[in-house]
């Protein structure tokens, strides 16, 4: 199974909000013997890169989101009938697209995978530890970003915010949305519209030509007429001069 969606990323501004990104999320699942695995690629991009389809080297306008692709994944085994979910040591996507919905999306694909294919199987314990999130804040901020779709964790030792997941089914679990921050939209509708737009603007680069053209034709019309109804005064003042000086 491969299936890819585009997400749109909102950012408050004042009473409205705007496009922050779009972000292109691809869900792919393979067996390989008595396991399965579900990988969800999320890879920012910027709408004006793709309308220019010139990248920008220069690093000072360099995009605020990550150049690289985050994963999130997930592996059912039969044999244990547990699924292990897996999104790096530090469970958490790039730090520049963090906090917009984005990692909520892309875990959101693997939960209902887990709970439509694999209901009874157990969830593989899941550890927030100071080991790979030494900053509290980041351990606060997983347990609260699983703690949304059912994980329960318990604390580590005492210490803030590091604990381990309680095991639970893969039907104790739910889906999150988080409409808010992020909207699903249509590819199909979002490559018409970027083609519109890039009609749009071949359209207006033409028209400017061309207006460009008819200028330079009618300037050049203009100064001939010019030259014309100069050369013209001067012949008629010559024949005037000629007849005054033949009456003479």
């Amino acid at each position: 199974m491969n299936n890819i969606k585009l997400i749109r990323v909102k950012q408050k501004i004042g009473a409205g909000d705007r496009v922050f990104a779009y972000v292109m999320v691809n869900v792919r699942s393979k067996k390989h013997g008595y396991s399965e695995t579900i990988s969800v690629d999320v890879t920012p991009i910027i709408k004006d890169e793709l309308l220019s389809g010139v990248p920008d080297d220069d690093p000072s306008k360099a995009s605020p989101l990550d150049d690289k692709t985050n994963r999130f994944t997930a592996t059912a085994d039969a044999n244990r009938e547990t699924v292990t979910i897996a999104a790096g040591p530090r469970m958490m996507i790039g730090s520049s697209i963090r906090d917009k919905g984005v990692g909520t999306f892309a875990l959101n694909e693997i939960i209902r995978w887990m709970i439509v294919k694999y209901p009874n199987y157990m969830v593989d314990v899941i550890n927030v530890s100071s080991t790979f999130l030494p900053n509290e804040e980041d351990r606060k901020r997983a347990v609260h970003f699983f703690s949304n779709f059912g994980f329960d964790f318990k604390e580590n030792q005492g210490l803030a915010h590091e604990g381990t997941m309680e095991a639970v089914l893969c039907m104790n679990l739910h889906e999150h949305l988080n409409r808010s921050k992020i909207d699903e939209i249509d590819i199909s509708k979002f490559i018409r519209e970027l083609l519109r737009e890039r009609y749009m603007i071949e359209e207006t680069i033409k028209n400017q030509g061309r207006l460009l053209q008819e200028h330079e034709v009618f300037r050049h019309k203009a100064e001939k007429d010019k030259f014309t109804s100069v050369l013209i005064n001067i012949l008629t003042v010559i024949g005037i001069l000629f007849l005054l000086f033949y009456l003479k």
